[in-house]
């Protein structure tokens, strides 16, 4: 059986095996480095006692936008995810934002992928 009759007979196991073998692929290098000067933002005040605090805030808006299409969208599944990702999206990058670190910013960009 060619390549070509495999992915057109079973075309989403055909892409979960790609999945698979791309994320097994990427264990082998090396986590890439991030500039550190990356996580010096604009904001540099705190309020409120919370660091950074209008970039923490302006996350709000994702989060408002992302619950409201959840409620209104639970029934069709792709706009369900897409508005999940949304929401998501609000509480990492607020998360992030309070402390810019390596660590935090995996899950500013988590929810975006």
């Amino acid at each position: 059986m060619t390549i070509g009759k495999i992915i057109r007979a079973r075309p989403i196991l055909f892409l979960y095996g790609l999945m698979v073998v791309t994320l097994l692929a990427l264990l082998l290098f090396p986590p890439v480095p991030q500039d550190q000067g990356y996580h010096h933002f604009a904001d540099q005040r705190e309020l409120f006692g919370t660091p950074h605090f209008w970039d923490v805030v302006s996350n709000l808006p994702f989060v408002v936008v992302g619950a409201a299409g959840l409620r209104q969208f639970r029934r069709n599944a792709s706009t369900f995810v897409l508005f999940g990702g949304i929401f998501l999206t609000g509480f990492g990058s607020a998360y992030y934002h309070i402390n810019p670190s390596d660590q935090t910013l995996f899950w500013d960009r988590l929810p975006m992928t």
